[in-house]
Order: C-alpha cells, then sequence, then structure tokens
C-alpha cells in the first residue's frame, strides 16, 4: 500500500463516491498514520475496515472514523486548520461531494508538510563503523 494522489475536485453533480476513491481515501490515511509514526509521535488509529468492492455497502460509522482519524493524524502532527469535523448518522445525507473535497485536500496537505519534513531531518554527514564492504 502506498500513497495515491487524492481527487481533489469533487463536482457535486458528475462525482459520485465509488470502490476505488474509497479505498483511496482508506489507504492515504493509514499511509499518513505510518508517516506520522515514523516523524513525530507514536499515534494508533481506528481500524477503518476492509477494502469496498462494487458489492460493498457504505456506513455512516466508517466515515466517521475517517473523520476521526484524519482528526487524530492532524493534532498528534501538524495541528493545521483542516476544516470542521462531520459527523454521518445511519438514514442521514450521505457524504457529498464538499466533505470528500474536504478530507482528500488534507489528506494532500498532511502529506506533502510530512514529507518536506522528512527530507530536512537531520543526518549525519559522516559513516559509523569500518569501511569493511565499501568499495
Amino acid at each position: 500500500m502506498g500513497w495515491i494522489e487524492p481527487k481533489t475536485d469533487w463536482d457535486p453533480t458528475k462525482d459520485r463516491l465509488n470502490p476505488e476513491s474509497y479505498n483511496r481515501i482508506r489507504n492515504n490515511l493509514a499511509v499518513l498514520g505510518e508517516l506520522v509514526n515514523e516523524i513525530y509521535a507514536p499515534l494508533t488509529l481506528e481500524s477503518m475496515g476492509e477494502e469496498k468492492n462494487y458489492s460493498s455497502w457504505y456506513y455512516a460509522r466508517e466515515f466517521n472514523v475517517f473523520e476521526r482519524n484524519l482528526d487524530a493524524i492532524n493534532q498528534t502532527s501538524y495541528n493545521k486548520v483542516i476544516g470542521t469535523t462531520k459527523t454521518f448518522f445511519d438514514n442521514g445525507p450521505f457524504i457529498d461531494s464538499s466533505e470528500l473535497n474536504r478530507i482528500e485536500s488534507a489528506t494532500l496537505r498532511l502529506y506533502e508538510i510530512g514529507q518536506n519534513h522528512k527530507k530536512t531531518l537531520p543526518r549525519l554527514s559522516v559513516r559509523l563503523g569500518s569501511l569493511k564492504g565499501v568499495k
């Protein structure tokens, strides 16, 4: 599982959530969680369940887990303004394009910040140990 470029231009008249988009958001949040663990502080994300396919159902609790994990990542590491967290309810309104844009834009922003931070981490300019095996 690696980083997949998020879709940040959801159009309310054309775009609908499909399994590929759901899985991209899910996997990108997992990648962000790993990045935070590597650079900042230990972080345990809530389980986001299995990947979806075209025969899967979407549940409000799954989107709420996405929201909580995104907030946890942000609070543990970067603490940027990423918009207002929305809570979804069973038999309530389905996640819309503005919320998908907010989530995917926030994940992209946090990922870019994390990658830039990772590049600037201090490293030793010398090699430690013997030169055995170095040619």
